[in-house]
């Protein structure tokens, strides 16, 4: 008996040769010319400042301060957004929204809207556990 001799000889020979030869050659070259126009988030128009009048460690009673530097006032109504380093837990002399991450929204209380210019409002809240004085920071007024 005779077995088969002849075994596949012929195999692919034949690879791919052709790879991409053109490499983009363009790079932008035109950078912005034209400067921001926003001014800075902060601003001196509203200041302020924190009193802590007690803290008992899962939290306590705070006095915010905050002037008017502007040269308007307000006689229907105002609104300031701020942050403060302590969750405020309670607002009695002012309608308190949070915006989250300890920003605030605070607008005056139903009994008044007036705040004249250089004038100083207190608002009277309790806030939530942390240690020392919190502290205000990016005040801005709204409205």
């Amino acid at each position: 008996t005779v077995a088969p001799t002849v075994a596949p000889t012929v195999a692919p020979t034949v690879a791919p040769t052709v790879a991409p030869t053109v490499a983009p050659t363009v790079a932008p070259t035109v950078a912005p010319t034209v400067a921001p126009t926003v001014a800075p988030s902060g601003s001196d128009d509203i200041t302020g400042s924190v009193k802590l009048e007690s803290d008992w460690g899962s939290g306590g009673i705070v006095t915010i301060s905050l002037k008017n530097n502007t040269s308007k006032t307000f006689t229907s109504g105002w609104t300031v957004e701020f942050t403060l380093s302590r969750e405020i837990t309670s607002m009695w002399s002012g309608n308190c929204e949070s915006l989250g991450n300890n920003r605030y929204r605070v607008s005056n209380p139903a009994w008044s809207g007036y705040w004249g210019a250089s004038d100083t409002i207190t608002l009277n809240g309790a806030i939530g556990s942390g240690s020392g004085t919190p502290v205000i920071t990016d005040i801005k007024l709204v409205k």
